[in-house]
């Protein structure tokens, strides 16, 4: 049998999309073919395929829409009673109106988001799909716009009760959305909803749908906080549990939309790696919904018996969704994809029946979730038994924990992975040295302990644990995970893509590596990172910020970590220049020495001015002058001038690879290796010689 490729009316052969992007699978066309990708063949075997697409599609969008309204109205008859009377004495019917525009809002929210990162991280800008998940997105933001403003327009009618057509409507309105802080929240909201919408109309490079991604991802923060944790005992406590739990939906639900939406312009055997793709996604996405889930649900219920309350009643209903989503996504990964790759037609059809049926329970979870939010939490059956914070000391710091879960899920994710990778080195044949593991493990130890310990509880109180916790985190850390050589582990295992989207592989070797290879011929600029990082710490607004909420605190860790990262592997990384660079590198830690002394000076002279934001917090141990705000300078001067002088004896022991030794790899230069593109890490791991990597190695 002739094997040709489709696409060509005449009968020639020429390349489908995938053998352009350098795949070399090709796929048997018929006569009478058109010139369209996926276009529709004479016989009618296309249009029949397609005509079941279209029916799939819109089975699972009605799916999806069916069983959220049902299951929203399910749990608000249960549980949004008791809110009538207080916000809509006229009757129920605005309250159903708001809590279904919320419904919709959320849903169109998704597959906005959802359609976007299917086109970030699955989809090649060359292939009809890419355009189609961003039209997708833009129908969506649309949608996700206009509820958005409908939403505003509600709430106000909820709080205030102004008639439409009342003559004094317009002026409380605009006083509503610049006053109020639900207003303000609701207005921002649309502003977001309607910039990504018209954003979604322009956009086709990879880089400005990521951008898209990220703008629209904080449209999902005003209305949420506001709304979705009424009732809550401590607001500020759970924020971060909220935006994991929400963001992790949102990735879970609309990407899964994307993928149904798109599938009819897939050619079956090109659907079953999109749908592995999003399989990546969907399981990290599992794995943060039930996690933020779980810790949220108990510190609203507090204890089993509240299960059988009303809110209680509509959390079991939401798990038992959740138990039944985990079940359908094992089905994917360990019988959908085997048949997608055996038998793709075949396979194309079991998916979309499991995607129509999926979609029916992630519907009924999103509409069960809109009325959870207007459903009053129970009261708690007995007070608080902790007692006051005690003062700080060796034991508090091993006994006090507090759990931040975007931390702890970044450690988590860190060590599970690692491992994984490192697995999948050995299957292969290859080494891997034990104290990398080692190294690696202990850091991501170290991140959990000052990120959820005895450290995190009292940075919260005082000043100079505030300090404590970045110079760790910028210091200590990054010296005790960059040793596991990170990035070239990522590189024997993560697969390069030869199809034109981008994943992990292309995100190291086009911005991670040329990043770290700039700086490493230019040693100063890691200090003038370092330099911004502390400026942008201590003297901007988040200095209060971190001190006063969580989303402050995970962005100022996350600064500290990722200066002190860049700052590690630029400057203890191994990279020819012989003597010259060996200079303008102990130049810079120099240079790096004097600005932590600086600012170090600044904490100690400035100490009570700068914890004007922790002044707000109780402190029941009373003063104690060891603890005083001046000593942040101290705290600051010894721990970075032991890492500085870690810094200095790994570069100085580097100084042998200029005299004739043969230098370990460099981080910042690609070497080839089994998987396409490798690389060494830092001058740390010299004490290891004896691995050896397939491919070619310079001699």
């Amino acid at each position: 049998m002739e094997v040709r490729l489709a696409g060509v009316s005449n009968g020639a052969s020429s390349r489908s999309w995938l053998a352009r992007q350098g795949v070399s699978k090709e796929f048997p066309s018929r006569a009478g073919d058109t010139d369209r990708y996926g276009s529709v063949f004479h016989d009618g075997t296309r249009r029949e395929e397609s005509d079941m697409s279209v029916g799939a599609r819109s089975a699972a969008m009605v799916a999806l829409a069916a069983t959220a309204l049902l299951g929203m109205l399910w749990a608000y008859s249960l549980g949004t009673n008791a809110e009538v009377s207080v916000l809509n004495p006229r009757g129920q019917t605005l309250l159903v109106m708001f809590t279904a525009a919320k419904l919709l809002f959320n849903l169109a929210a998704a597959c906005t988001i959802g359609s976007l990162i299917v086109v970030c991280f699955a989809l090649s800008s060359a292939e009809p799909a890419y355009s189609t998940a961003i039209h997708f997105a833009a129908g969506s933001a649309t949608v996700w716009s206009f509820t958005a403003a409908l939403l505003n327009m509600m709430n106000f009618q909820l709080v205030g009760g102004v008639s439409v057509f009342s003559g004094e409507f317009v002026a409380d309105f605009i006083a509503f959305l610049t006053i109020a802080d639900v207003g303000r929240s609701g207005l921002l909201s649309f502003v977001i909803a309607g910039s990504v919408c018209a954003l979604s109309f322009v956009i086709h490079r990879r880089s400005a749908v990521a951008g898209t991604v990220v703008l629209a991802f904080t449209g999902l923060l005003p209305l949420f906080l506001n709304s979705h944790a009424e009732g809550a005992g401590d607001h500020a406590d759970s924020t971060m549990f909220l935006v994991l739990h929400v963001g992790a939906a949102t990735v879970w639900l609309g990407g899964l939309v994307a993928v149904a939406v798109v599938h009819r312009v897939l050619a079956p055997e090109r659907l079953g790696t999109v749908v592995g793709r999003y399989s990546t996604l969907a399981l990290g996405a599992f794995v943060v919904l039930g996690f933020s889930g779980s810790l949220m649900a108990w510190d609203q219920l507090g204890s089993l018996s509240s299960l059988g309350t009303t809110y209680g009643v509509i959390v079991v209903a939401k798990s038992a969704a959740f138990v039944v989503l985990g079940i359908f996504g094992a089905v994917h990964r360990r019988r959908v994809l085997k048949q997608l790759e055996r038998d793709p037609r075949q396979g194309t059809r079991r998916f979309m029946v499991l995607v129509v049926v999926e979609l029916a329970v992630m519907g009924a979870a999103s509409g069960l979730a809109a009325a959870l939010a207007r459903t009053p939490v129970p009261p708690l059956e007995s007070a608080p038994t902790d007692g006051p914070l005690p003062a700080p000391d060796g034991w508090t710091f091993m006994s006090e924990w507090t759990i931040d879960p975007l931390w702890a899920l970044v450690c988590g994710f860190s060590a599970v992975i690692y491992l994984v990778g490192v697995r999948r080195v050995r299957r292969a044949g290859e080494s891997w040295p034990v104290h990398r593991t080692m190294f690696w493990l202990i850091g991501v130890a170290a991140l959990f302990t000052i990120t959820n310990g005895g450290i995190h509880v009292y940075q919260a109180y005082l000043l100079n644990f505030h300090v404590l916790t970045q110079m760790l985190l910028s210091t200590l850390v990054p010296l005790l995970l960059l040793p596991g050589a990170p990035l070239e582990l990522a590189t024997r295992t993560i697969r390069t893509r030869s199809d034109g989207s981008a994943g992990g592989a292309e995100f190291i070797r086009v911005i991670v590596r040329p990043a770290v290879a700039a700086t490493a011929a230019a040693p100063y600029v890691p200090v003038l990172v370092i330099a911004g990082s502390l400026v942008t710490t201590y003297y901007t607004p988040l200095l209060e910020f971190s001190a006063l909420n969580q989303p402050g605190y995970a962005l100022m860790t996350l600064l500290a970590l990722a200066s002190g990262c860049f700052f590690t592997a630029a400057l203890a990384g191994t990279s020819p220049g012989g003597q010259h660079l060996l200079k303008k590198q102990l130049a810079a830690l120099t240079g790096a020495a004097v600005l932590y002394g600086v600012y170090g000076w600044g904490l100690w002279t400035q100490g009570e001015a700068l914890e004007g934001a922790w002044a707000q917090s109780v402190r029941p141990w009373g003063p104690l002058p060891v603890f005083a705000p001046e000593t942040a300078g101290v705290i600051l001067w010894v721990i970075a001038g032991g890492a500085i002088a870690v810094l200095v004896a790994i570069i100085i022991r580097r100084k042998p690879a200029d005299k004739g030794v043969s230098p370990e790899p460099d981080i910042t230069r690609p070497s080839q290796g089994r998987a396409g593109i490798s690389s060494g890490d830092l001058a740390a791991t010299q004490i290891d010689r004896r691995v050896t990597v397939q491919g070619a190695r310079q001699d």
